[in-house]
């Protein structure tokens, strides 16, 4: 992940939960993580609230295991309108 990708994806993201996001891209380069998201779709939608399922696939590699592997996640994730801007308010691994 560049450095515009993570301020990217912290941008995203509510203010309170930004050093989490930012922590999370650090553990990433660490560790030779590439996400793609394969599939979404919407669980409940409101006015100002929305939640969304998110089928991830990760491809993650490290030192012990160089040969990447893939795993397939689905995440819940909440998004709130905050002055017109959709910020994610809670992300739960499912």
């Amino acid at each position: 992940m560049t450095e515009a990708e993570e301020l990217v994806v912290c941008e995203s993201v509510a203010p309170g939960r930004r050093e989490m996001w930012k922590r999370v891209a650090v553990v990433a380069l660490a560790l030779g993580l590439v996400a793609t998201t394969v599939a979404a779709s919407i669980r409940s939608a409101f006015r100002d609230e929305v939640v969304v399922m998110l089928f991830v696939d990760a491809e993650i590699s490290n030192i012990t295991t160089p040969a990447p592997r893939i795993d397939r996640n689905r995440i819940l994730m909440t998004m709130n309108d905050v002055g017109g801007r959709w910020l994610a308010s809670r992300v739960e691994l499912l």
